[in-house]
C-alpha cells in the first residue's frame, strides 16, 4: 500500500500532487510486476481530487475515519 501525504502550506488549500502520485504508482506497479497489487490510500485532504482521476480509480482505497 502506497500512502502519500498531502503537500502545501495550508490544509484548506493542499497542493495538487495527483500527477506525481500517478507517476509513482505506475513506477511501483512496474517494479513489483504481477507479484503484488499496488493500492493507493491518499491523504483525506486530497481524496476528493483523487476520486476525479480515472486512472487512480482502480487502485485508490476509499477513505474512512473509522477502523473496521
Amino acid at each position: 500500500m502506497y500512502c502519500p501525504t498531502w503537500k502545501g502550506t495550508s490544509t484548506l488549500n493542499p497542493t495538487d500532487s495527483i500527477h506525481q502520485i500517478l507517476a509513482e504508482t505506475s513506477l511501483l506497479r512496474k517494479q513489483v510486476g504481477d507479484k503484488y497489487n499496488v493500492l493507493v490510500k491518499v491523504h483525506p485532504y486530497i481524496f476528493k481530487r483523487a476520486q476525479e482521476v480515472e486512472e487512480l480509480n482502480n487502485y485508490c482505497l476509499l477513505y474512512t475515519s473509522r477502523c473496521v
